[in-house]
C-alpha cells in the first residue's frame, strides 16, 4: 500500500477547483465527500429553512449557510464544509476569507448522514469542530430519524421524534421539533 501524501491548508486550497466531487482536509488527508441523496438535501433545506425563519422571527442577525467551508486548523490541517451552518455576528466579523475557505467556525455546524458516511469518521469530525471552538454541532440521522447534539460544555444528546431542538444559550427561543427537519 503507497503512503497517502499529506497536505497543508495552503496545498489544500490550492488545488484547482473542478466539477465533480468535493473534498474535505481531514489532517491532512484529502477526503471525498459523499455525493447527497435526495433525503439529505430535502433535510438540509428543511434546516435551512427553519433557521432562517427563527432568524426573522427573532430578529437576529445570525448568518444560516450551507456548504460554506471553513478552516478549522492548520496544525493539524483541517477543512470542513458542513450542510447548513449559523454564524454571529460578531464571529462573521473575525472570519478571514482566504481562497474559497473561511479561517475560524461557525457557532453551530450541521451535519446530515448520508449512506456511505461511517460512524468513525463523523466522530472525528464532531471532535474537530468542537476542538476549533464550534458551540454544537447537530448530526441528523434521515434513515432513523434521529439527532445526535453535541455542545461543547461536553454534553451530548440523544433526539427523537416527539422531541425539540433547542441551542437556548445561543439562540434564544428557537425550538425546532426534529419531527418537523424529517417530514416528507
Amino acid at each position: 500500500m503507497a503512503a497517502q501524501t499529506l497536505l497543508t491548508v495552503d496545498e489544500y486550497l490550492d488545488l484547482p477547483v473542478e466539477e465533480g466531487p468535493r473534498y474535505e482536509l481531514d489532517e491532512g488527508r484529502l477526503v471525498e465527500m459523499a455525493s447527497p441523496t435526495i433525503e439529505h438535501g430535502a433535510c438540509q433545506a428543511r434546516l435551512a429553512h427553519l433557521l432562517i425563519v427563527y432568524k426573522t422571527q427573532s430578529k437576529l442577525s445570525i448568518l444560516v449557510s450551507i456548504h460554506a467551508e471553513f478552516v478549522l486548523s492548520d496544525d493539524p490541517p483541517v477543512a470542513r464544509q458542513p450542510d447548513v451552518c449559523v454564524i454571529l455576528p460578531e464571529t462573521a466579523s473575525r472570519l478571514e476569507y482566504v481562497r474559497g475557505a473561511y479561517r475560524g467556525r461557525p457557532e453551530l455546524a450541521i451535519e446530515v448522514v448520508s449512506k456511505n458516511d461511517v460512524a468513525a469518521e463523523l466522530n472525528r469530525k464532531v471532535n474537530q469542530y468542537l476542538l476549533a471552538g464550534v458551540q454544537a454541532v447537530w448530526i441528523f440521522y434521515p434513515d432513523t430519524r434521529h439527532v445526535m447534539i453535541y455542545r461543547a460544555n461536553g454534553e451530548i444528546k440523544l433526539l427523537r421524534s416527539g422531541d425539540d431542538i433547542e441551542e437556548p444559550h445561543l439562540f434564544p427561543g428557537l425550538r425546532i421539533p426534529v419531527a418537523e427537519v424529517f417530514e416528507v
